[in-house]
């Protein structure tokens, strides 16, 4: 008797096992082995994958990439999509892209007066040291004449 139960206990191990790496719930697939046994095993050899899952999960771990044209997946070592044949950016490229577009959105936020947005900006913890656009986001802001964002970047400058 303690045999049959040490069986399926193996089998609802193995069941979760597999299911795991079809990016499936292993708590629910041991479950499964261990009320049916073989049988479990058998059917979680047979459900199908859960594909979102599991791209997810290799996005997360750096296996795979989304090509920044297309969209597609590709392998994270590539330097040249597969699909569209475009050379992939350096991270760094990307990342300075990206401040780029931060820093032009607070120089937008203060000419427009938008107190709110420059705060989140600052609270969110922008370096202003990196700024790429052609005026200081402090000089841009006095230009602007607005005395509120002036303190915020003074206060954000001196920390």
């Amino acid at each position: 008797m303690v045999g049959y139960i040490f069986l399926w206990a193996i089998c609802g191990v193995v069941a979760a096992i597999i299911a795991s790496g079809k990016g499936l719930g292993a708590g629910l697939w041991f479950v499964i082995g261990l009320l049916l046994g073989p049988f479990g095993v058998l059917c979680s050899l047979f459900v199908s994958k859960n594909n979102e899952k599991l791209q997810n999960q290799a996005l997360a771990v750096g296996e795979l990439k989304k090509c920044q044209f297309c969209a597609e997946l590709i392998k994270g070592e590539a330097n040249i999509c597969r699909f569209c044949n475009r050379e992939q950016e350096e991270l760094q490229e990307a990342v300075h892209k990206t401040m780029g577009s931060i820093h032009k959105k607070l120089q937008d936020a203060i000419s427009n007066s938008d107190v709110l947005l420059v705060k989140q900006l600052l609270d969110d913890g922008l370096d202003l040291s990196t700024n790429d656009q052609a005026f200081e986001h402090l000089e841009y802001a006095k230009l602007h004449k607005n005395e509120e964002i002036i303190s915020l970047l003074e206060n954000a400058s001196s920390h």
